[in-house]
């Protein structure tokens, strides 16, 4: 158990330093804009619920968000005509 406690000690202070820099900072916002698409994604599939951007003037987020739920939408529908 120690060990266990002591690896992610360590591994939270690399991910610490590493945010620190530039290209840390990058690599931190690229993995949270991948988990929020996986979220936004898992909704969709899940819900008839559709989540817009806060800042709906961006219409580049938005068509591609719509877009993505289309697909999830039509995915489902595949998915239960199959196992009719």
């Amino acid at each position: 158990m120690y060990q266990v406690s002591e690896a992610q000690a360590v591994a939270l202070k690399t991910v610490g330093d590493t945010a620190k820099t530039e290209s840390g900072q990058k690599a931190i916002q690229l993995d949270l804009a991948t988990k929020a698409i996986h979220a936004r994604e898992a909704i969709a599939r899940e819900s008839s619920l559709v989540l817009l951007p806060e800042s709906t003037t961006e219409a580049a987020s938005v068509v591609a968000q719509a877009m993505s739920v289309i697909e999830a939408i039509q995915h489902k529908s595949a998915e239960a005509k199959s196992s009719n």
